[in-house]
């Protein structure tokens, strides 16, 4: 899969040396060996930072899906399900599929208008990744429906009997449903609850009646089933979000449209040698500011999604970074997880046991000579639920830094 970079290298040109070193109190972990230095609070700025961008993210088991379109975003859904009547001899009527809403993003329209067809070709739960389906063109919709922006309700898609019969005969290998944005006028995407969601009560539902004779009537329903999103957007527009970031020197970070965030820490070399690191906080300064109207926050930041990022060190990145890429499932350039949080304006360890255990781990470690690359790369914990876009302030705004708070250890007398 091709994987692409929109990439800027900006160096601050800031080493520890130039930093405030402030001798503070330690905390009382450190109280045994007072005798022995001076306890250090500093922060250090990123000397290089960017953004990369993989356009085609694995939707399977998400807890959601979405169609709708909202500010050059596009989002289109497949669902079809595995369970289906095994009766012989049987008239089915009545056939329905429900789906339930979850969270709305954005709202340039009231209402939307979107296509539901029965797709001419066989599909799996990879959809968004092969390139193919992002130019597919489905067949005439059987329906066309109207979804309302403020409208939290169930919505419920009336089922032709031939195409349920055509479900039922292919059992499991059933084509389902197309339902993608009858255009693509900046409205809303709606988001409903997946097959994967905590709730089975909210899982998508298909409702049939099965009549055996005309006194023998039963109601029947399934919620097994596969629904990926289909996202697609125009990295490539110099008006895309991805451009304008550029333009401005930000840093994103996104679902649904793959994007991660690539920081370095020159500056972490200069560190005394002999330092015992106390506590480590990498910290990401949130830009809340539109991309198209500056009066506005960032409207692409998605309410729904939850505020938890991976923060992971990187060990194969080339020289300033060439060789970076979004690598899904952490099998080349990328080892151990740390979580961190959105709080007080910033993504960042809340925690002050996170704080330690990243000083302990990272920082004391690259001291130590365990670690030798200072990348970083964030990303979204969960990039396959939803789009959603985090704008971070660029490293010329000092917009990353790492506060760590170290004892240095004089080894006179030793």
């Amino acid at each position: 899969m091709k994987k692409i970079l929109i990439g800027f290298l900006l160096f601050s040109g800031f080493i520890i040396a130039c930093q405030k070193l402030n001798p503070i109190e330690p905390p009382k972990e450190f109280g045994a060996i007072n005798n022995f230095g001076t306890f250090v609070d500093t922060t250090i700025s990123a000397d290089s930072a960017f953004f990369v961008i993989d356009p085609y993210v694995l939707t399977h088991a998400a807890e959601k899906f979405s169609v709708g379109s909202f500010q050059g975003f596009k989002a289109s859904f497949l669902i079809h399900f595995t369970r289906m009547p095994l009766d012989s001899n049987v008239t089915f009527d009545s056939v329905y599929v429900i789906l339930y809403r979850q969270h709305t993003l954005g709202k340039d329209a009231q209402q939307m208008t979107v296509n539901i067809s029965v797709p001419d070709r066989a599909w799996n739960d990879s959809v968004n990744i092969l390139p193919e389906w992002h130019q597919y063109q489905p067949p005439a919709p059987f329906e066309s429906i109207t979804l309302d922006a403020d409208d939290s309700n169930a919505v419920k898609i009336s089922i032709p009997q031939e195409v349920f019969n055509n479900w039922v005969q292919d059992k499991e290998d059933n084509k389902g449903l197309f339902i993608t944005p009858a255009d693509d006028q900046s409205a809303f995407i709606a988001e409903f609850t997946n097959f994967y969601t905590a709730d089975p009560e909210l899982w998508p539902k298909l409702v049939y009646r099965k009549i055996f004779t005309q006194d023998s009537v039963v109601h029947d329903t399934t919620n097994i089933g596969i629904a990926p999103t289909i996202f697609d957007y125009n990295i490539d527009d110099p008006q895309s979000v991805f451009s304008l970031a550029e333009k401005d020197k930000d840093l994103i970070v996104a679902s649904g449209i793959g994007c991660r965030i690539f920081v370095r820490f020159d500056s972490l070399k200069n560190l005394p040698p002999s330092s015992m690191i106390y506590s480590a906080d990498l910290m990401f300064e949130i830009k809340d500011v539109d991309f198209y109207d500056p009066n506005l926050e960032n409207r692409l930041s998605n309410g729904d999604h939850p505020d938890h990022y991976y923060l992971r060190m990187v060990n194969s990145i080339g020289q300033n970074g060439q060789e970076a890429e979004i690598d899904s499932i952490f099998k080349s350039n990328t080892y151990y997880n740390y979580s961190i949080y959105a709080s007080e304006g910033m993504l960042h360890f809340t925690t002050e046991t996170d704080q330690i255990r990243f000083g302990n781990g990272f920082v004391q470690n690259y001291l130590n000579g365990k670690f030798d690359s200072p990348w970083f790369m964030l990303q979204y914990q969960n990039e396959r639920n939803d789009i959603s876009v985090r704008r971070i302030k660029s490293i010329l705004e000092k917009g990353v830094q790492m506060r760590i708070r170290y004892y240095t250890v004089k080894s006179e007398g030793f």
